[in-house]
């Protein structure tokens, strides 16, 4: 398979990225060597093998959609003042905040005083005595802690219904760099109906508040970047 030249941009995480190391990588795996984050295309998409690379009307649009990237990230991690409007994405609240009781025994001893009358005969004579005898007993009681959610913030894993989402989370939902794995047919931008994953399909890339902001659609061995 022809390989297509690429560069990293994780400029914090990556010293191929620092350096701005040119790196050869199949359109089925277009990701860095070191860091695994996806790669950038340069040359216009040429591969390595021979292969003519991309026609002129497909480098300008893979060129302008880079170029709306940057502006919609700028404006939304930037603290800008317009934003547009975000179309919540469907998630599976079972699975966000799965019940996580633990049942704990909990050992009670209890302490009981028992009385007994008891006539003692001595020399014709009979005498009552009252003794008191202390007993203690244990009974096991099972107890449960209060539900917690699952973990909400960080990194985890997150049922969407149509697909699977392993990444960074904000508030249980994806949140910064993360990728779907589709189960199930599913427009990858819930506002364009252009790009439509299929089971199987990958989607890696940004998230906004549960919502894709730029990434790679990985499909029939094909890379397609989509915002």
């Amino acid at each position: 398979m022809a390989k297509i030249k690429g560069i990293c941009k994780n400029i914090d995480g990556c010293d191929l990225a620092a350096e701005k190391v040119e790196q050869e990588a199949e359109k089925s795996n277009f990701i860095c060597s070191e860091c695994g984050k996806p790669l950038y295309p340069v040359n216009g998409g040429k591969t390595s093998g021979g292969n003519s690379g991309p026609n002129k009307k497909l480098i300008a649009i893979i060129a302008g959609a880079i170029v709306a990237l940057g502006i919609i990230c700028a404006l939304i991690f930037g603290g800008g003042s317009s934003e547009e409007p975000k179309t919540a994405i469907p998630v599976d609240s079972t699975t966000v905040a799965k019940d996580t009781a633990k049942v704990d025994t909990v050992l009670i001893q209890k302490t009981d005083t028992i009385r007994d009358t008891v006539k003692i005969v001595n020399n014709n004579t009979t005498s009552v005595t009252t003794r008191e005898k202390v007993v203690t007993t244990q009974t096991q009681k099972r107890k449960v802690q209060s539900n917690t959610p699952a973990q909400t913030a960080g990194k985890g894993t997150v049922n969407l219904g149509y697909g699977t989402y392993k990444g960074d989370l904000k508030d249980g939902k994806p949140h910064g760099d993360g990728v779907i794995t589709y189960t199930s047919s599913h427009r990858i931008i819930p506002s364009n109906g252009k790009y439509v994953a299929s089971p199987g399909d990958k989607y890696e890339g940004q998230f906004r508040d549960g919502i894709p902001c730029g990434g790679y659609w990985h499909h029939d061995g094909d890379i397609t970047y989509v915002k």
